[in-house]
């Protein structure tokens, strides 16, 4: 794929605040990895990640018996 192609496919796959992240570059083949740095130092935090899936296994259901008929 080229630059500006990623750039497309990129846009197409966000929503919310990480497509507001982006919205504003223009789409050439060179902003492409302008917005992939971008996002990636704002969303890339490692620690962050962890805590927020941790809590999303913690804060699960219990699973009763014949919960898969209800």
């Amino acid at each position: 794929m080229t630059p500006i192609q990623k750039l497309f496919y990129l846009r197409s796959s966000l929503s919310n605040e990480p497509a507001n992240c982006i919205k504003n570059l223009e789409t050439t083949a060179n902003n492409y990895e302008h917005a992939w740095k971008t996002l990636i130092s704002k969303y890339r935090n490692e620690k962050l990640l962890i805590q927020s899936h941790v809590k999303g296994i913690c804060e699960l259901r219990d699973v009763k018996e014949n919960s898969s008929i209800v």
